[in-house]
């Protein structure tokens, strides 16, 4: 009896962005196509505001807007959250379609908890491709939690929202010890925020415990914010940060330009108010200021666990003040804590790219510099964490981008990616071999293995692809076992895989494609099937 080893390797290969090349690129033979390309039967199309309330008549379901949404100017309407409470969260996928919804204004009014956005709750939702314009999101509870995004209030169970953005209001209120509020989510739980961005103000008040980030308000373990930035003022009671308030996650990739300020005794940072993890990659060019004199600022954090570690990181000289904006502070990484900095590997690099505070003539710079190294922004590798990638992730052009002004972008948001694999058969590639495959749920495709048993499937950021079966004449799978069922995950890429049964079906393994090199390094999951000659 032979066996045949399946690998299933998924590697994030960035398709370089260039004139045409989208006119290029094969889609699925569909009737009904997104603009990025997604295959959208079986979705409901969105084209007015009623057809966005009626989304809550099923929480579950697959939508696309097929137009921008405009709500009329001076109305006193004001629409409810779609999952609207913790007992019917939005479970489903909304593709915005890279259209917008615009002067949308939500307000949140209760004595239990108060959650505000689009979304109120969303349990394993996928929220994508979205803007929310010209609008507010505002949550008041008058005795507990209060959470308000600009995308949704809280996001929670492996929940991913990707190429979204804000540009409104958002604000949040309660006498109640924990109030969350973010320019795209209030408050995440074991989620993905990634390719993201905001530029509306945000603030908490009234709570001697508020949380507030220009792109998540809090963030819990088991989660990923990665390759966001935000240009809003950020200002809160408690903790504060230009990306988040509190974190207990890795955040990767993500700049401020903001200013943050805290309104009592607390924590301020660049990027992050505390952090329980890891800040890797980022920068921060806007001030950071508390009004009393005990508050902690810091140019990427103002609070760190012991352990914890920042990486890579810089922020601007002198943007740092106590008792508002009056006295300088000192310059400093982070205020609180003894955080591993640059993974102590500090000698591997010259001593202008080590983490700290730069002057705006060291942070400016060409992007042949730092593809060459020559610059603040450190590309080589500290320990096992890589540095600033030029080529897929970050750019530098002040042309293109004339308000950042020679200070590093992010290029990744759209970008198609490649999920490649390979089959082998006793080490040997297995060809002929059909990978069938849907994309965000559309009708099925396949692939099929070369002389060297590899296959690709072609994928967008935030795109499911689900692989549902393996065929192949004479063999049918018989597993998993425990010896040759391997699952391991990354920032980038979350696999899950079903029971395998018997009988040549390996089941639903859903593969989320929510960005490519997020860490750096090698990326991507392993699953191991054994296959078995009748």
């Amino acid at each position: 009896m032979s066996v045949l080893l399946v690998s299933v390797l998924l590697a994030a290969s960035l398709t370089a962005l260039i004139p045409g090349a989208e006119d290029e690129e094969t889609y699925p033979n569909t009737d009904v196509l997104g603009s990025g390309g997604t295959d959208f039967t079986g979705y409901t199309p969105i084209t007015n505001v009623q057809e966005l309330s009626n989304i809550r008549n099923n929480l579950s379901g697959k939508y696309y807007l097929a137009n921008d949404i405009v709500f009329e100017s001076g109305t006193s309407s004001n629409f409810t959250p779609i999952g609207s409470r913790y007992d019917s969260c939005f479970t489903g996928i909304f593709d915005g379609n890279g259209y917008v919804i615009d002067g949308m204004r939500t307000e949140v009014n209760a004595s239990s908890d108060a959650c505000s956005g689009l979304f109120g709750y969303v349990s394993g939702g996928i929220i994508k491709n979205l803007g929310m314009v010209n609008g507010s999101s505002v949550a008041t509870s008058s005795s507990s939690f209060a959470y308000a995004g600009g995308i949704a209030g809280r996001v929670l169970l492996s929940s991913v929202i990707v190429n979204c953005y804000n540009t409104g209001y958002v604000s949040a209120s309660s006498s109640s010890p924990t109030v969350c509020v973010g320019g795209i989510a209030g408050y995440a739980v074991s989620s993905f925020i990634v390719g993201c961005y905001n530029t509306g103000s945000i603030s908490v008040t009234t709570s001697s415990n508020g949380y507030v980030g220009g792109i998540v308000g809090g963030v819990s373990s088991s989660s990923y914010v990665a390759n966001c930035y935000n240009t809003g003022s950020v200002s809160a009671t408690a903790y504060a940060g230009g990306i988040a308030g509190s974190s207990s996650a890795p955040i990767v990739n993500c700049y401020n330009t903001g200013s943050v300020s805290l309104s009592s005794l607390g924590h301020a940072g660049g990027i992050v108010g505390v952090s329980y993890f890891s800040v890797t990659n980022c920068y921060n060019t806007g001030s950071v200021s508390s009004s009393s004199s005990h508050g902690t600022v810091g140019g990427i954090v103002g609070k760190m666990s012991l352990g914890d570690s920042i990486s890579n990181c810089y922020y601007l000289r002198g943007q740092l003040y106590l008792h508002g904006s009056y006295d300088p502070a000192p310059d400093v990484l982070c205020s609180s804590g003894n955080p591993i900095v640059d993974g102590n590997y500090t000698h591997n690099r010259n001593a202008n790219q080590r983490s700290g505070d730069k002057t705006i003539a060291e942070m400016t710079s060409s992007l042949s510099a730092a593809l060459a190294n020559d610059s603040i922004y450190f590309t080589g590798m500290t320990g096992p964490t890589e540095g600033w990638d030029f080529n897929t992730i970050w750019t530098i052009d002040g042309s293109s981008d004339p308000d950042n002004g020679g200070l590093p972008v992010l290029t990744m948001v759209g970008v198609p990616f490649t999920v490649s694999g390979k089959i082998t058969s006793d080490g040997i590639g297995t060809a002929g071999m059909r990978v069938v495959y849907t994309t965000d749920g559309g009708s099925p495709q396949t692939t099929v293995t070369d002389a060297n048993g590899n296959y690709s499937i072609t994928a967008h950021l935030g795109n499911i692809i689900t692989i549902t079966k393996f065929e192949l004449t004479g063999y049918d799978i018989r597993g998993p076992e425990p010896s040759s069922y391997t699952v391991s995950s990354t920032a980038d890429f979350t696999w899950t895989a079903d029971a395998l049964p018997g009988g040549g079906d390996p089941g639903v393994v859903p593969i989320v494609i929510i960005g490519g090199a997020i860490l750096g390094g090698l990326v991507g999951a392993v699953c191991f099937f054994v296959f078995r000659k009748h």
